[in-house]
Parts: structure tokens; sequence; C-alpha cells
């Protein structure tokens, strides 16, 4: 009798289990839209905007699906409270655009998307101020540069405006963004660039981006695979666990303070073939890895290496209270002009300053340079210690 019991009692809270799980599954399925439903075709050649936006607008606290497929579209427009997860999807630029997909509302996930500018879109992904709670994940932004009708604008993957906050990126890649026309007197382009748009505006906070790819950033001289300026106040940013190749100037470049760079791969895939458009230049395969002019910056368990040299692998100039620890650093070939870390004051320009304040360089690896060290400034409590020079003059 207790036996009987038993068996009957497991069957009832089978059925209760089976019961709860498919009631589960069927209103996670109804909080999906299928941006097919809308009538998006993703097959290469239909201009599918209106169906997907109408799927996104529709998505308040919902999930946007997008299949595989290849979906042309103008741009996008991403309100508050939306997921938008694709299945081997890519959004493919149809016709020249300020960007392929614009966030203008907090609250937004993006994962498993391709952003293919077409070389015709000079943004691929724009945060626009004052947003909070943005995640991008296993995301891809590519082939973003200037078609003429956008020859001023400087061509960027992933641009995040001012007092945005909560904002992760991670597991993504950037690639193949290539400054065509001069601004000014240089081509430029960022990977991901992170400044305000109007002078004044605060940054925002937790501003993480993390184990992505940063790949084919160009050109020469003026491009950056990460760049953080235009803010006065800590912008609480932190670079971490990344990778760059491919990166024709600089791997990161900080002109804000309250950055941490940390544990990131940063590989000079040049040897003699990176020509740019200052000669004198053109004797190192990159300019830095990591170049920093504002205060209050954390670099520290970096790998830096590569085929070819570096003009100074870290370079600071007019800057104060920066950590330099833990890093591996180290030239391929052609180095026998170039500085591992080179530090300058500057005498020009708001933050113009004849002597340099707490700069602490500790247990790094400096190898295949002229100088390890370099000096061409006054430093007050400056602290050097526990690092190893391997072929270094």
């Amino acid at each position: 009798m207790n036996s009987k019991k038993w068996i009957i009692g497991l069957l009832v809270i089978g059925l209760f289990v089976f019961h709860t799980d498919f009631s589960s599954l069927k209103a996670s399925a109804a909080t999906v839209i299928n941006v097919k439903s809308y009538g998006a075709k993703g097959n290469g050649k239909t201009d599918d905007t209106n169906a997907i936006q109408k799927a996104i607008t529709a998505a308040k606290d919902k999930q946007v699906l997008i299949p595989k497929g290849t979906y042309r579209v103008r741009y996008l427009s991403i309100p508050s409270n939306v997921t938008i997860i694709g299945t081997s999807a890519i959004l493919k630029s149809l016709k020249p655009y300020s960007y392929v997909m614009k966030i203008n509302g907090s609250k937004v996930r993006i994962e498993g998307l391709v952003v293919d500018g077409n070389n015709q879109s000079v943004q691929g992904v724009y945060i626009s101020p004052n947003m909070n709670d943005i995640t991008i994940t296993k995301t891809v932004i590519q082939n973003i540069t200037q078609a003429p009708l956008f020859k001023k604008q400087i061509p960027v993957g992933i641009r995040l405006d001012g007092n945005a906050s909560q904002v992760t990126f991670d597991a993504v890649q950037v690639k193949n963004i290539n400054g065509k026309y001069n601004i000014g007197n240089s081509k430029q382009a960022a990977g991901m660039m992170i400044a305000p748009s109007k002078t004044g505006m605060k940054p925002g906070k937790k501003v993480v981006i993390k184990n992505s790819l940063f790949d084919r950033i160009g050109p020469r001289n003026t491009s950056d695979a990460i760049l953080v300026k235009g803010f006065t106040q800590p912008t609480d940013v932190a670079i971490e666990n990344n990778t760059f190749t491919r990166v024709r100037d600089r791997a990161i470049e900080v002109r804000s303070p309250g950055v941490t760079i940390k544990k990131n791969k940063i590989i000079n895939s040049f040897n003699k073939n990176n020509p740019g458009t200052i000669a004198t230049h053109n004797q190192f395969d990159m300019t830095s890895a990591i170049y920093i002019t504002s205060d209050d910056v954390v670099v520290d368990g970096n790998n830096i290496s590569g085929a070819g040299s570096y003009f100074a692998a870290i370079e600071l100039t007019g800057t104060n209270n920066v950590q330099i620890t833990n890093n591996t650093i180290s030239n391929g070939a052609n180095y026998s002009n170039s500085d591992l870390i080179r530090i300058n004051a500057t005498s020009t320009g708001p933050n113009a300053k004849a002597s340099l304040q707490d700069i602490n360089i500790t247990d790094n690896t400096l190898k295949n340079g002229f100088n390890g060290i370099r000096l061409t400034s006054g430093i007050g409590n400056f602290v050097s210690t526990e690092n190893e020079f391997v072929n270094v003059k």
C-alpha cells in the first residue's frame, strides 16, 4: 500500500513539473517577436528596414529575434526596454547613412548580430547621450568608412556619447574601420570612441570593454582602436582582456581621466609594411600601443608585442598619477630607435605642465628597445622599481 502511494505521488509531481515547464516555454515564446513575422526577408537584396523597425518598435519588454540571413537596412533606431537576438544574422547597409544602428533608449541588449556598414555607413552603432544599462555582446561591427556624403565625419565602429552608464561591451569584434577622406590634414578612424557630443557633458559610470577583438583599424598616424576623449571628470572606463591586431596607429588612446587598462593583448602586426603620411614616423611600424594624455590612469598586466617596432610602446604626455605595473612590453624587429615607455611634459594647451607628478612604473618586463624608460621631463614622486630590462640600452 505504501509503495502505491509513493508511485502516485511521483506521478503527480512529474505532471506538475511537466506542466510548469510547458507553461514557461509558452510564456517565453509569447515574449519573442520574429522580424520575419513583420515581413523581413533576409535575402540580401530586399530593403528590410521598415519590417525590422516595426518589430523593434512593437517589442517593448520583449525580445526581437533576427534569424539567419542578410538583411539590407538603411538605419535602425532602438528604443528602451528591448533585447535584440541574432542567430547568424547580418544587418548590412543598403545606402550611406550616419550609422547602421542608433540606440535611443535604456535597458537595451544586443546579442549575436553582424552590423556591416558595407563600406558606406560612417558609424556602426551609435549610443545616444544619457542612456543606461546597455549591453552589446557576441556582436561584430565591420566595414565602416566614409562615403562622399560623410567625408567630413570620422568613421567609428561604435560611438558612445556622454553621460551613459552601466554600459558593457563583451565579446564584441570591431573590424575593418577605415578613414578614406582627409579631415583637416589627415585621414582618421576609431574602432570605438567614447566622447561627448557637447562640451561640458559629464561622463557616465561603469563602462566596460572586455573580451573583445579590434582588428584592421586604420589609417596610420590618426587612428585608434579605442579612443576616450573630451571629458574633464573621471570616466570610470575599464578596458580589460581585449585583443588588438592590425591596428595601424594606436591601439588605445586616453585623453580623459579615470581609465583602467588591464590584461589586454596588443600585437604590432606590421614589419616595414605600414607607411604613413609623417615621414619621420615611417621607421616605426606603429606609433604606440597605449597613448595617454590625461591623469589618473592604470595600466596593469598587459602584453604588448609584435613583429615590428613602436615609436613608443607606452607613451605618456602631460599626465599625473599614472600606474604602469606588471606589463610585458617588447618590440619585434627594427627597434634601434624605439622607446618602450616614454614620458613627456607638455608646454602648450590647456593641460600644459612643465613637470609631472606621481608616475609609478613597477614590475614590468621591458624587452628590445633603444630606451626601456625614457623621461623627457622632470617628475615629482617618480617610482621605477622591480622592472626587468632585456636587450635595451
